[in-house]
C-alpha cells in the first residue's frame, strides 16, 4: 500500500510534516479527503453521464449508471479510508482492515455487476 506521502505535491509536504506528531489527525485529514473526492466523483461525474445518456433512447446506459453509482463511491471511499488506516500506524490490525476494506470493494463491484445483469 502506498503512503500518503508518495500521492502528495511538494508544495504540500511542508504542512504534512508538521503533522507527523498526530497520526490519527493525519488519517482523520486522509480520510476527509477522500471522502470529498468521493462526493465530487459521484456528483460531477455521474451528473455529466446521465446527461450523456439521456441523450440516447436506450434505457440500458440508465440502468448501468444507476447501479454503478454506489460501488465507484465505494471505491474511492475505501481506498482512502486504507490509506488513512496506514497513515494512522496502528499497534496492530492495520494490514487486517486493509485487507477487509479491499474485499469490500471487490464484493461491491460484484453486487453491481450481478444487479447490471
Amino acid at each position: 500500500m502506498p503512503t500518503v506521502v508518495e500521492w502528495l505535491p511538494d508544495s504540500l509536504l511542508p504542512l504534512w510534516e508538521v503533522s507527523t506528531q498526530f497520526p490519527i489527525l493525519q488519517a482523520a485529514i486522509v480520510a476527509s479527503v477522500f471522502y470529498a473526492f468521493a462526493l465530487v466523483v459521484r456528483l460531477v461525474i455521474f451528473r455529466s453521464l446521465v446527461r450523456l445518456s439521456a441523450m440516447t433512447s436506450s434505457l440500458v446506459d440508465d440502468h448501468i449508471l444507476q447501479h454503478m453509482r454506489k460501488p465507484v463511491f465505494v471505491t474511492v471511499m475505501y481506498f482512502g479510508l486504507s490509506l488513512a488506516v496506514t497513515t494512522a500506524q496502528l499497534p496492530f490490525g492495520t494490514q487486517l482492515i486493509v485487507k477487509l476494506l479491499l474485499s469490500l470493494i471487490v464484493v461491491s463491484w460484484m453486487l453491481a455487476v450481478l444487479r447490471i445483469s
